[in-house]
């Protein structure tokens, strides 16, 4: 890690960034960056508008000007997170949606495969063939018994023909 850098003795400089800008956690304080950039840029304007350089004063910003600026950059660094987040919500959702879309055609697939592989269509197909078989041989044994009419007419033909061989 980078050692801080330390003015030498007796050099009077602003601290201002110090003030806004936290390094102790070795993290980048962007807060603090565009805080510190806001401050410089309102320093800037009242250096052109009067004319005279920054005051001791400037140099030095108090607690209460450090945190109206955070609060202004905190603010400001909000807004351009929801304008982004805004623009590409339309992208999530598409991808969200091809995504989805890109699941249930591998889920269809599987669910294809798995139903026409070898031993599926091989079962399949046996089963059906039993099926036939016995059908068939249900239809045949029904084919061959006489009809409803022709048994009827064999009852009475018997019934007809008892009578005169008792006599």
């Amino acid at each position: 890690m980078d050692e801080p850098i330390t003015p030498r003795k007796g050099c009077d400089y602003s601290k201002a960034f110090e003030n806004f800008v936290s390094t102790e956690d070795g993290n980048d304080d962007v807060v603090g960056l565009v805080a510190y950039a806001l401050y410089k840029q309102a320093i800037r304007e009242e250096a052109l508008r009067s004319g005279e350089p920054p005051s001791p004063i400037q140099r030095d910003p108090s607690q209460t000007m450090v945190r109206t600026y955070r609060a202004a950059a905190e603010q400001s660094l909000t807004k351009i997170v929801q304008i982004a987040i805004e623009a590409s919500t339309p992208d999530i959702q598409r991808s969200s949606i091809l995504n989805s879309i890109d699941a249930a055609v591998v889920e269809i697939k599987g669910h294809t495969t798995s139903r026409t592989d070898f031993g599926y269509a091989l079962f399949t197909n046996i089963f059906a063939w039993i099926i036939t078989l016995a059908a068939a041989s249900l239809i045949l044994v029904l084919a061959d018994r006489p009809a409803v009419e022709q048994t009827l007419a064999n009852a009475a033909d018997r019934m007809t023909s008892e009578p005169a061989h008792s006599k």
